[in-house]
């Protein structure tokens, strides 16, 4: 299993947090500040919101999915640890 990991910091323009793989991948996900998560036009009308106090929020990713963050207010880091299978 790989192990891999990193820290983004996002702003009011979506960021993404991962590239193409096409093995897929798990993620797990912290932020500092509120964030909200979806695709490539996430906004923080649509997005799924993460709060800075909710636990680390655990996420598999299919082949070829790439996720993305904003946030609303200010500048927040996002944390992520990545496992995949092969």
């Amino acid at each position: 299993m790989a192990i891999s990991h990193g820290q983004f910091v996002v702003s009011d323009e979506p960021q993404a947090l991962n590239t193409v793989d096409d093995d897929g991948m798990f993620v797990v996900l912290n932020s500092d500040e509120d964030v909200y998560l979806g695709s490539e036009k996430v906004t923080a009308r649509d997005g799924y919101l993460h709060r800075s106090t909710d636990l680390p929020l655990h996420l598999e990713m299919a082949p070829g999915e790439i996720l993305y963050a904003i946030c609303e207010k200010k500048k927040a880091t996002v944390t992520m640890l990545r496992t995949k299978n092969k």
